[in-house]
Order: C-alpha cells, then sequence, then structure tokens
C-alpha cells in the first residue's frame, strides 16, 4: 500500500520481505525456503533450503548497501549454521565462517565486511564478529561474549559510521558496543525491550518496550541512550516500529481498536498525526516494511 494506506493489495510474496536498498529486489522465506524476487515478487529464484520453521526467521537476509549481494544463513536458532554470501543476479556464491555457529548476517555501512553473531569452533559462548565478503576473517570485536537459548528476539545493527553495534540480546536489553573492542554500554536500564530499529541518518533509535508488567507500547530516544520519550500511551500492545526510508515517519503494530485483530499504523516520529492504515478489520496485519 502506499504511505497514506490507500491502493491496498495482496502482496504476490508468501511471508514479509526484505527489500535491497533499490527497492528492485526482495529476499523472503516462505518456511522452507528462501527466496529472492523482484520488486513485485515476480520471477522468484530460491537460494537456500530451509528447515521448518513457522515464524520464518532461519532465512535472516541483509543486503549489501549497493544491492549487488545477499547474506544470509540456513539453519535455525543457535544450531545455526553457514552463512553464505550470493550475488543478486545469481552469477556467484560463497561460504563464509565455515565451522561457526552463526546468526543474522548484518552488512557494514560502506560494504567492506559482513557482522555476525557466532561461536567459533570448540568456544562455548557467542561473540560478534566480521569477515569480509571474500572470505578473509572471521576477525572477532573483542571484550563483549553473550549466550543464546532462544535466539528469535535477538537484533543487532551497526551505527551509521560503523564504529558502534546496537545488540538487542536475549535478556531484552539494549547494548552499544563498540567496533574497537571497548566496554559494551547498556542503552534501556529502565526498560524491557522486545524490538528496536535506527533511524535512516542513524541519530534516533524506535523501541518496542515496556516499563514493569505495562503493554508493549513505542518510545524513541537518541542513538546515545538520551532523551527517551515513549510516544503511544493507549493500555495495549503496540510493536514492531520501523522507520520510513526518509526517517520522517514510523510504522508499528497496535491492537488499540479493540477487534479480534491488529492493525498498521504510522505516525510522525514525535508521536503526533497517528494514523490506523488497514483497519478495522477482521484480519491480523503485522510485521510492517518500506520499499525504499
Amino acid at each position: 500500500m502506499n504511505a497514506n494506506g490507500s491502493h491496498q493489495r495482496v502482496s504476490p510474496l508468501h511471508h514479509y520481505g526484505t527489500w535491497s536498498s533499490t527497492g528492485t529486489h526482495v529476499a523472503y522465506s516462505n518456511g522452507s525456503g528462501g527466496y529472492v524476487a523482484k520488486g513485485d515478487g515476480s520471477d522468484p529464484h530460491r537460494v537456500a533450503r530451509l528447515p521448518a520453521d513457522p515464524d520464518n526467521k532461519c532465512f535472516a537476509p541483509d543486503w549489501s548497501p549497493n544491492a549487488e549481494q545477499l547474506a544470509f544463513v540456513t539453519q535455525c536458532g543457535i544450531d545455526a549454521a553457514n552463512l553464505v554470501v550470493e550475488r543478486a543476479d545469481f552469477t556467484n556464491r560463497r561460504r563464509l565462517a565455515k565451522g561457526f555457529r552463526t546468526l543474522r548476517p548484518r552488512w557494514s555501512p560502506d560494504g567492506r565486511t559482513i557482522l555476525f553473531a557466532g561461536r567459533a569452533p570448540g568456544e562455548f559462548s557467542f561473540a560478534f564478529y566480521v569477515v569480509r565478503p571474500d572470505g578473509d576473517g572471521p576477525e572477532r570485536i573483542p571484550g563483549f561474549t553473550f549466550d543464546f537459548t532462544y535466539a528469535r528476539d535477538t537484533n543487532w545493527e551497526w551505527s551509521r559510521d560503523g564504529k558502534t553495534i546496537f545488540a538487542l540480546l536475549e535478556t531484552h536489553q539494549l547494548f552499544a558496543v563498540p567496533r574497537g573492542g571497548e566496554r559494551a554500554r547498556l542503552l534501556t536500564p529502565k526498560l524491557t525491550v522486545a524490538a528496536f530499529d535506527l533511524s535512516p541518518d542513524g541519530a534516533r533509535i524506535v523501541l518496542q518496550a515496556q516499563s514493569g508488567l505495562a503493554d508493549w507500547e513505542i518510545y524513541v530516544m537518541r542513538s546515545d541512550g538520551t532523551h527517551l520519550r515513549q510516544l503511544t500511551h493507549n493500555g495495549s500492545q503496540d510493536t514492531a516500529p520501523t522507520w520510513s526510508p526518509r526517517g520522517d515517519k514510523i510504522a508499528f503494530v497496535s491492537e488499540r481498536n479493540g477487534n479480534c485483530c491488529a492493525d498498521i499504523y504510522v505516525m510522525k516520529p514525535d508521536g503526533t498525526a497517528q494514523r490506523n492504515l488497514t483497519g478495522p478489520s477482521a484480519e491480523w496485519e503485522d510485521a510492517p516494511s518500506w520499499i525504499p
């Protein structure tokens, strides 16, 4: 649909996708396979066989900044393995970090390295590693280790300058992890965090979070953890916030209407002009993503 909710139509994709920076290609999973298709959903090409995964989070694809390569994994959870990089035209495919347990590859802003959470052969804890797409590495980011029992709600992103990793771990806390190995810093000491998204300019972070036993609400703060502000106050579940490509809007999911289902909302970054784009309806709408 358009950003104002108009021209809604059924997507040809089986599930939500990860869009290339050009919007010309989309990577997605249907639960048993990872695919790349054109931006309109046509010409799907399977790039990975996947184990059954009802939440479709095994694939974890990420496009290089120039949209020419795709990084992804081919297993689930803490047993994830096989970090793969494939060209968008399918002419070259490489397996990286052999022997590692790997989770959620993320391209650096300059496209030179790929970040992933990994457990090296013989190690008992996970750490962050970077590897070059040509296979050079992996190189461990020192000073920060962690463990998983159930890794679905974890996520990490590079800062826009490539010097910091924002890491949401299984503890539901958001950390800033310096690339150079300095001490990691907890950004959300007073919140339980379930999801986050970094703004396009890197200056702000939007959060799905709760304080105490309250419902999930949407918060925004500066990327250094200061100036935390709650944007939604409705006593219902508000989840899955994501910035628009220009950083002028935030899309999110809300159950505030009191009907059976959730709807997609959009608002300004200061929390004003909240608008329901998809409801109320008898359908459950979730996982909004913006097409560049």
